[in-house]
């Protein structure tokens, strides 16, 4: 039989509150949309993009905007429900989607989709908004999303996860 010894060791802010993580979410998103939005006025401001770019319509900048906060929100949940620390794992996987998140990008500068439009000059801004929605989802998810209460975790909680 397994005591209910709690395990030792400092467990304050190992994983994310459902609860405060929906609210930061919804902060990240509005954050975020404000970010992209504006890297897009700047780029349209200061480089000639043609109409036939859509990748930043503005409509395409909110609704991906949008669709990457919430995805970065599931995902914190699903690490928060398999993972024994989904705080450090997240801190370990946003650089790595991030990159992921180039990709597309990158293959429309390469592969020519957008004859004539896809240059540095409207490339460029698409990774930034990258960069920007990836760090504001960090900070907040991390500073905001947080449980406040250490998690108490019991041997017989850790024999439970194996």
């Amino acid at each position: 039989m397994i005591a209910r010894v709690p395990v030792q060791g400092s467990l304050l802010a190992t994983h994310f509150s459902p609860r405060r993580l929906v609210l930061a979410g919804v902060a990240a998103a509005a954050v975020s949309v404000v970010a992209t939005v504006s890297i897009r006025a700047i780029t349209v401001s200061v480089e000639a993009v043609p109409s036939a770019f859509s990748p930043l319509h503005t409509s395409s900048v909110v609704f991906l905007t949008i669709l990457g906060v919430v995805g970065a929100t599931v995902e914190c949940l699903v690490l928060n429900a398999l993972v024994a620390s989904p705080l450090r794992t997240f801190r370990r996987v946003v650089p790595i989607v991030l990159a992921l998140s180039f990709i597309p990008d990158a293959l429309i500068w390469i592969s020519h989709a957008y004859e004539h439009t896809a240059r540095a000059g409207t490339v460029v801004p698409l990774l930034i908004m990258h960069v920007a929605v990836a760090s504001i989802c960090l900070f907040s998810f991390l500073r905001l999303g947080t449980a406040k209460e250490p998690l108490r975790i019991t041997a017989l909680d850790i024999a439970n996860r194996s």
